[in-house]
């Protein structure tokens, strides 16, 4: 099954009002009121990347993916029990199918939604550093305060029950690759993973899922919006500070795929992250193994790694 990244993340919140509000301080932008559902864009291509809906309790409702092509969708069908292919009713129109993972996720794969023409970013940075300064007689372009310049959905973060299972239906349904993996004590009892693509030889995106098998929990700990630089960051965390929104951890460098990140909780308890300059693989590079008692959350800080999952 070819898989070309995350498409969109739909979401149940119990004060809608409060999560559009906060949604759009993050930098997303209505693109579609729907009957029931409320569709969220960024600056990219994508007509829409987070869909809120009314429910309570607020819960997370599935992920999507997007796929190459309608075989696809049939191969998901005739293989992995995927539910007979169906019209998306959302911004850019497209077919999609759902599958269950090994949590009760659901996982949708979807085709054919027509792509927006992406906004224009900020200009790009240009960085005087050590021996190499390029920027000669310039003044640096400054990113405005305000929301971030979101441009796409790039990953998830997901606690799992039953690690091994969801471990082996990631591979071997989606196809995803093992980035990093962590252990606790024993090697082969493995807590936590990353997984990118398998786009071949074609370079990827560290993670496109994290995965954790925490006791007790299970359901979305993060999604991640990909924003241009690290300055657009702290722009956007210091506007978020101004309108009082909830700072889960404050912008910082992940070690394992070496993004800057910048997290925050909306009003119905989710945490939406930015990030910048992830690091990128193709299908060629092995898996990294950790021992979970070594990881640090942030190179940047000495906080708790508990509040990053508190």
């Amino acid at each position: 099954m070819a898989i070309k990244g995350l498409h969109h993340i739909h979401l149940a919140v119990e004060d809608l009002s409060g999560g559009l509000a906060f949604a759009q301080d993050f930098g997303l932008h209505i693109a579609d009121v729907g009957e029931a559902r409320t569709y969220l864009r960024g600056l990219g291509r994508h007509p829409y990347l987070v869909v809120l809906e009314h429910g309570a309790p607020s819960s997370f409702r599935g992920l999507s993916f997007e796929v190459d092509s309608r075989d696809d969708l049939e191969k998901a069908v005739a293989e992995h029990g995927a539910s007979a292919i169906r019209d998306l009713t959302g911004p850019g129109g497209g077919v999609a199918v759902d599958l269950l993972d090994p949590n009760g996720f659901t996982v949708s794969l979807v085709h054919g939604v027509a792509d927006r023409t992406p906004d224009a970013l900020p200009p790009s940075l240009l960085l005087n550093q050590g021996y190499d300064k390029p920027r000669i007689g310039n003044t640096q372009e400054k990113s405005p305060l305000g929301p971030p310049p979101v441009i796409r959905l790039g990953h998830v973060g997901i606690y799992v029950q039953d690690w091994q299972a969801s471990d082996a239906w990631y591979r071997e349904v989606l196809g995803l690759i093992p980035s990093d993996l962590i252990h606790v004590g024993n090697e082969n009892v493995k807590v936590g993973g990353f997984y990118r693509l398998n786009r071949g030889d074609e370079f990827v995106d560290h993670h496109v899922v994290g995965m954790f098998g925490l006791p007790g929990k299970q359901g979305l700990h993060h999604l991640s919006l990909e924003v241009p630089n690290s300055e657009a960051q702290f722009m956007a965390h210091r506007w978020l500070a101004q309108r009082q929104r909830n700072e889960v951890w404050g912008v910082g460098r992940h070690p394992l795929g070496s993004h800057v990140f910048d997290v925050w909780k909306d009003p119905n308890g989710f945490r939406y992250e930015t990030f910048s300059d992830t690091d990128l693989l193709n299908a060629s590079a092995p898996a990294g193994l950790h021992a979970i008692q070594e990881m640090e959350m942030d190179l940047w800080s000495d906080r708790d790694v508990q509040i990053y999952f508190a």
